[in-house]
Formats: structure tokens, C-alpha cells, sequence
């Protein structure tokens, strides 16, 4: 079954080939994930208004499920899988570009 385009869920938009793939890291604070976004629809960043059209990270909070931020995955690469360890968040992504977020 094909999920609609542009249908939202908490995470972020779902799509043909994605929505919150590669699964979810989780610290016990924080849940993360990856949107694909491959529909390549606007998506906006929270809590900036800034507006993409590739994939991008998710941080929620673990016990609520709000979302604390979102950001663009770099060069609108689109699978990103994320892990966390030792209090680093690490993300992959297509794009050959390493990026470290601390």
C-alpha cells in the first residue's frame, strides 16, 4: 500500500521511500531519528521557520514524544541513519561530507 505524499506523523513527513527509517537511537532523555523526505516536499525545521526539501534528524523527547529540534541533513541527502553513544549523536547520510554535531 503507498502512503500518501505529504502526510505528517510526529516525527516528521512519511513518503514513497521513507518517513523515519534506519529506525531510532534513544539516550533515555531523547528518542532521534532520521526523515528520509522522499517526496522531496518542504519540510520546516523546528524550532527555526527554515525550510528544506531533503532529508533531516529529529530529536523528541523520550517520556512526551514532543519535538525538541529538527535540522537539515547536509547537501539534501536523504537516508540518514542515527546512532547515539557516550553522549555523542552520530548520522549518516548519503552525502560523502562528514558533519559532527556536539
Amino acid at each position: 500500500m503507498r502512503e500518501k505524499r505529504g502526510v505528517r506523523d510526529k516525527s516528521g513527513l512519511r513518503g514513497t521511500g521513507g518517513g523515519g527509517i534506519w529506525g531510532a537511537a534513544t539516550d533515555k532523555k531523547r528518542v532521534y531519528t532520521g526523515i528520509a523526505n522522499s517526496d522531496n516536499l518542504n519540510y520546516t525545521l523546528y524550532p527555526s521557520t527554515n525550510v528544506t526539501k531533503g532529508g533531516g534528524w529529529v530529536a523528541m523527547d523520550a517520556q512526551t514524544g514532543e519535538i525538541l529540534w529538527t535540522t537539515a541533513v547536509p547537501n539534501n541527502g536523504r537516508s540518514n541513519p542515527i546512532t547515539v553513544a557516550n553522549g555523542v549523536l552520530l548520522a549518516g547520510s548519503q552525502n560523502p561530507r562528514p558533519y559532527l554535531r556536539h
